[in-house]
């Protein structure tokens, strides 16, 4: 349940981030006009994408390393359940076979991989840049510290993923492939395909509705941001570190046309962020009435088999759909809490004269920024629990649809469009 919180509080600084992106603009283009506000928002939306930026790289951190994690976690589980001679018919779920197959740790290695020549270049950058420069520079000194010692820890978390995790955790799945057979393996499988009968398409409900239209208005407000930029940056350099060139000037109807276009995308993208935040909590209210509906149909013995469709989404794990808004929420929250702390300490208003007011713009936000991101952490906390607590108290209703009613993982495809050999067959016999 780590990864299935974690991507959500991302997501909520990602919507952090682009809700502060469309207010900058408006600031930027002078539609606020009141001079404070405008130099707040404009500072704000600044201070936030920075902030944004470092938390979702440490939220990718957290992510591929919760993913490790669970693949170690899942192979001891199933090689001490094989060691305690579990029965030969109860054979492992799809998802814990995945976990097992696969190499351990295989996201870390390749964010190792990736940090160690991307980080490497930008540490030696800054050493030579610290060591020509021409008065003492300690601050610079620090920062080099601080990124060797860094990039020093990944190495060696790689090495040991590389030289003690992997091994071991090949090593138990080899027992636990000696203790479920690929013939064990074959006969669930069989089992499942008799059981499971076709079933008509689902219709998407209003949960998913509402998330598809949040996807659509964000997809409108990306499409109106790049024409809006066409129109008044024409001169801009489209690629990474190029220069944004000059604001082009146009009559009073097409910079009205602008001004319009401005306000819709930052009204798109507000809508789009509420439409996905109710589409999730009536999901939320869906899921629990489905699972009410199975948990009757467990207590019938003569009860027909439920909707493929059905048992499917509750025979696996799934995070509790409030749980996950939640998250979302403290995602933005943390996002927005740190930033007026930041400015509202004075710490960067001698980085730039674009924050020389932030300390007395802010000072007074203070005490509500740190309530925001305290109660952010707390949310986030508390999704945790939420999805752990729901994750051990579905165990035995996930357990009773499959013994019951065996069903056919979902063939969920990676990046490319590839599923996963251990959700089409047996796979426990050969490693990733």
């Amino acid at each position: 349940m780590t990864i299935r919180t974690l991507i959500p509080f991302l997501a909520g600084v990602g919507a952090a981030t682009v809700l502060a992106f469309a207010a900058g603009l408006l600031a930027e283009e002078g539609l606020l006009s009141h001079p404070v506000l405008s130099s707040a928002v404009d500072q704000l939306s600044r201070v936030g994408v920075g902030l944004a930026l470092g938390g979702a790289y440490l939220g990718w951190l957290a992510v591929v390393l919760a993913r490790g994690v669970k693949e170690v976690a899942t192979s001891r589980a199933l090689a001490a359940a094989a060691a305690a001679g579990a029965p030969r018919n109860a054979v492992p779920h799809p998802q814990q076979v995945e976990a097992t197959v696969r190499k351990a740790f295989g996201s870390f290695t390749g964010f190792a991989l990736i940090n160690l020549i991307i980080g490497g270049f930008l540490v030696i950058f800054l050493g030579i840049f610290t060591l020509t420069y021409d008065e003492p520079f300690v601050s610079g000194w620090i920062v080099f510290g601080v990124g060797v010692a860094y990039l020093a820890g990944i190495g060696w978390l790689a090495r040991s993923v590389l030289h003690t995790v992997r091994p071991a955790h090949e090593a138990r799945r080899e027992a636990i492939a000696a203790h479920w057979r690929t013939e064990d393996e074959q006969a669930a499988w069989d089992a499942a395909h008799e059981t499971v009968r076709s079933s008509p398409a689902r219709r998407p409900g209003l949960g998913a509705l509402l998330s598809y239209a949040g996807g659509g208005l964000a997809a409108l407000a990306f499409m109106l941001l790049h024409a809006l930029l066409a129109v008044t940056h024409p001169d801009a350099e489209r690629w990474p570190g190029g220069r944004a060139g000059t604001r082009a000037t146009y009559g009073a109807d097409v910079e009205r046309l602008i001004d319009v276009g401005l306000w819709g995308f930052a009204i798109c993208l507000t809508l789009a962020v509420a439409a996905a935040l109710a589409g999730t909590l009536v999901e939320g209210a869906v899921q629990r009435r489905e699972q009410a509906t199975l948990q009757q149909a467990l207590a019938d013995p003569s009860a027909a088999r439920p909707d493929e469709d059905l048992l499917g989404r509750h025979a696996e794990r799934h995070a509790v759909a409030a749980a996950q808004a939640l998250s979302g929420l403290a995602g933005a929250g943390t996002t927005v809490g740190a930033a007026i702390l930041v400015l509202g300490s004075g710490v960067i208003s001698d980085l730039s004269n674009l924050y020389s007011d932030a300390e007395t713009i802010f000072a007074d936000l203070r005490p509500v920024a740190g309530i925001t991101l305290a109660a952010s952490l707390a949310a986030l906390v508390a999704a945790f629990g939420w999805n752990a607590a729901s994750s051990g108290k579905n165990h035995e209703l996930r357990n009773a649809l499959l013994k019951r009613w065996p069903v056919l993982p979902e063939p969920k495809a990676d990046s490319e469009g590839n599923v996963h050999r251990a959700r089409r067959g047996p796979a426990l016999h050969r490693a990733d």
